[in-house]
């Protein structure tokens, strides 16, 4: 799975927020970030020629103006730091509008964020799109954000699935009632990954009752010994979401017996106050992962 350039905000369960940026280019490789003073961190290539390449691999990443970070994937970092006494929201909003979308070879997304000890706004600028939004910092917790995520897994038809399904070696089983797994079937169908996605009608009144694990149990082992992934996806829908199924048992089971990493996702456009969205739980998932995984195995 290639990221390229990202972007982490979050709080320390300590209640310190921060700021985090990370470039892995593979047009660029060899540049480095360096602190150009107290308050500015600079992307810059090595070899300093390179910078008469292209107009968009040297920039600011990251400018802290009084109390306040600004992060961003680009140039547009220093604009908006000249911007902040309009407010981040509108900061960010009034200078990705204006800079709009990087017009290089990938038309890639600017994304950027601002944020201090009271509140966090996150933005991003893409060929079709632009979107602003607050974003709620909890302690313990990291928020990433990437090009890849503006332009497209929670847009443009990419749903929950189908980006996890980025993952090499990956497989995916959703279950849920037939009108649930269409949708995903067709969207995976669209993505190329229909051989790695597979289907378990499940009941309602199987759903309800509870007696649906040991059908998920057994269709899981199935794929594993015809797939062999290092990965593997169990999907779940609204149904779930609204009952409060878990299947934390079933996914230790899994994970001891074959030694593989098991992550569970929720397609469920229905999200309940106070728990984490679909898309939540999948990059957070994501990001676990490729934290812990060693370079040769992500990129």
């Amino acid at each position: 799975m290639y990221i390229g350039r990202f972007l982490v905000v979050g709080k320390t369960k300590g209640g310190k927020v921060f700021g985090a940026y990370r470039v892995s280019s593979r047009s660029f490789p060899n540049r480095e970030a360096k602190k150009m003073d107290d308050n500015t961190v600079a992307i810059i290539p090595k070899d300093l020629n390179e910078m008469f390449k292209n107009p968009y691999i040297t920039y600011n990443c990251i400018k802290v103006v009084g109390k306040t970070v600004v992060v961003s994937n680009g140039s547009h970092t220093d604009f908006i730091a000249e911007k902040l006494h309009f407010g981040k929201r509108d900061a960010l909003a009034y200078v990705l509008a204006v800079m709009d979308y990087e017009k290089d070879d990938y038309n890639t997304p600017r994304i950027a964020a601002i944020l201090d000890e009271n509140e966090c706004y996150m933005g991003y600028v893409a060929h079709d799109d632009i979107r602003v939004k607050k974003v709620e910092l909890k302690e313990g917790k990291g928020f990433p954000f990437a090009p890849l995520e503006g332009v497209g897994p929670n847009l443009w038809g990419w749903g929950v699935v189908e980006t996890c399904l980025l993952l090499p070696n990956s497989v995916c089983l959703m279950a849920g009632p037939l009108a649930c797994l269409r949708h995903s079937a067709f969207m995976a169908q669209a993505r190329g990954f229909y051989k790695r996605f597979y289907m378990l009608p499940i009941e309602e009144v199987e759903l309800v009752m509870g007696s649906q694990v040991g059908k998920i149990k057994k269709a899981i082992e199935y794929i594993i010994s015809k797939e062999k992934p290092e990965i593997f996806l169990l999907a779940g829908t609204c149904c779930e979401y609204v009952l409060g199924v878990e299947y934390k048992k079933l996914i230790k089971e899994i994970k001891e017996k074959y030694g593989i990493e098991v992550i569970y996702l929720i397609m469920a456009p229905l999200n309940l106050p106070n728990r984490p969205s679909p898309f939540d739980i999948a990059y957070t998932a994501l990001y676990e992962i490729l934290k812990n995984a060693k370079e040769s195995q992500v990129m």
